[in-house]
């Protein structure tokens, strides 16, 4: 069984708790119940928070320091199932992936190539930030490894590509890839002062206090800072590999859009 539901920016903060804690302990006492043999949930890195400089990757033993009300809500979600696990309820184990791309993507990342190929994209700082990221494809083999482990319940692995990319290299790539799908695309990024992210994320911290959520300020602070993985003991553990890279991933998700008549 694969738990893959979950909300990542809602319409109302409330939801956060209500979907991603909630609905994972109603998934785990439906598994429960069922006898289901093993289940795959899938959380993310915001339980974890941002690195404290570009130069850190979070390593696979890594304490809890959620971001926001995303973040606590996946942890809330992640608690539920290790509680089940350990009081010998259920056998489940988790993957936490990133930033994932790809075909059948969100509506943000159509958003996220028209502003990169306008060259309008915001790089904080020179884009020096770094971000590990996960292809669809990618993470279906970490999902799908995960399942068939014999690991004991309650393990964890980040699933990611192979490194993670600077945000100077995204963009340019993005941009590359564009231009491979006979898209137009500027140079470039919008160089935006470092401190306009850490505005953002302080007024994105003062509206969740509130109890409301807008995805536009949360992105922008999220943007100005490092959000990067180590996966050597998921390829360790579970033999996984990703076999997609960024420019190859890009290229696909930009033919899927253009396949969906989506305007890039």
């Amino acid at each position: 069984m694969i738990h893959t539901a979950g909300v990542i920016h809602p319409e109302s903060h409330a939801d956060f708790e209500a979907v991603n804690a909630g609905g994972t302990r109603h998934v785990v006492s439906a598994a429960t119940a069922a006898g289901v043999r093993r289940m795959v949930h899938v959380s993310s890195n915001s339980p974890f928070g941002v690195n404290p400089d570009p130069a850190d990757t979070f390593r696979q033993s890594e304490p809890y320091h959620p971001y926001l009300g995303y973040g606590r809500s996946k942890m809330h979600g992640e608690l539920a199932v290790l509680d089940a696990c350990r009081t010998g309820q259920l056998d489940a184990v988790m993957v936490r992936p990133p930033w994932f791309y790809g075909p059948w993507q969100p509506l943000r990342q159509t958003t996220f190539f028209k502003m990169v190929g306008s060259g309008r994209f915001p790089m904080f700082g020179g884009g020096h930030q770094r971000r590990s990221m996960v292809f669809i494809e990618n993470l279906v083999q970490g999902i799908v490894r995960a399942e068939l482990s014999d690991a004991e319940p309650g393990r964890a692995w980040w699933v990611a590509d192979g490194h993670p990319y600077t945000v100077a290299e995204i963009v340019t790539t993005v941009q590359a890839a564009r231009r491979a799908e006979g898209l137009a695309s500027k140079d470039g990024g919008l160089k935006v002062p470092q401190l306009v992210a850490s505005m953002a994320v302080v007024g994105d911290k003062l509206l969740q206090r509130l109890g409301k959520y807008r995805q536009e300020l949360h992105v922008l602070g999220e943007m100005g800072a490092t959000i990067a993985c180590d996966i050597s003991v998921t390829r360790a553990e579970l033999g996984y590999e990703p076999e997609i890279e960024l420019f190859e991933g890009m290229r696909r998700s930009i033919r899927w859009c253009l396949a969906q008549g989506v305007e890039l």
